[in-house]
């Protein structure tokens, strides 16, 4: 696949996106997706090879799946930029891209970049506290097709 990525410096208040945006145009094949990082910010708010390969692999059919992407309720685990689950939103899925707090407003946004809101949403989910969590409800009245997690430490 192919990646262009382009950086605007950006100064901005207190609690809102970090002074260092890149915009990435991501290649899977037979689509593309805008992705926005935060390289300056944390750990999980950048892209890293297996995200990009798992997203690849899903986009470009490589992976043998049990059942259609369209259609399918898919929940990616430490999503930060979310590209695996874009790209899955993107196919057709129901997508819950989860992550700490502080990168639910960058997955927001690259569900935005893409239009992808009627498919994707994002939302917190702390693994320490998953029993108690608003997804561990929503699991027991709809159960997940695919569960997706790439460079997840």
């Amino acid at each position: 696949g192919l990646l262009k990525a382009r950086r605007a410096e950006k100064k901005t208040a207190k609690n809102a996106v970090p002074a260092t945006v890149v915009m990435q145009e991501v290649d899977l094949g037979p689509f593309t997706l805008q992705i926005e990082t935060w390289p300056s910010f944390r750990l999980g708010s950048s892209l890293w090879p297996s995200g990009f390969l798992l997203a690849e692999a899903l986009a470009t059919g490589a992976v043998a799946l049990p059942r259609p992407m369209a259609g399918a309720s898919v929940l990616e685990l430490g999503a930060g930029p979310g590209l695996p689950g874009l790209a899955a939103a993107k196919m057709g899925a129901r997508v819950s891209l989860t992550d700490y707090s502080e990168l639910v407003p960058l997955m927001e946004r690259n569900i935005l970049h893409n239009q992808l809101q009627g498919g994707a949403k994002a939302s917190t989910l702390d693994w320490s506290q998953v029993s108690g969590s608003q997804l561990a409800s929503e699991l027991q009245r709809a159960p997940l097709d695919f569960i997706l997690a790439a460079d997840v430490v």
